[in-house]
């Protein structure tokens, strides 16, 4: 259930003290895009094979979809000055 996986979330945040500002969630769904919103957490997608990025693109900004997991690297990079080693 949607409401149960953001009342986990939820949970996790108050549980581990983390400021939903400062965290990322990477999901591979709208439901985990609604998730992170319902949190105020910002998210990316990525295109996993569950659902497309076609259907994405009328509720997320073109620049939190990704077309894999390697692109995450330049995201962190932007959005929190990390330095991600390796590839």
């Amino acid at each position: 259930r949607a409401d149960s996986k953001s009342q986990s979330l939820k949970g996790m945040l108050n549980t581990h003290s983390i400021n939903p500002k400062t965290a990322l969630i990477v999901g591979d769904t709208l439901h985990d895009h609604e998730v992170a919103q319902e949190n105020g957490i910002d998210c990316v997608l990525i295109e996993a094979g569950h659902q497309s990025k076609e259907q994405w693109k009328a509720l997320v900004e073109p620049h939190k979809i990704l077309n894999s997991i390697s692109e995450l690297k330049s995201v962190l990079s932007i959005a929190f000055g990390l330095s991600c080693k390796g590839s």
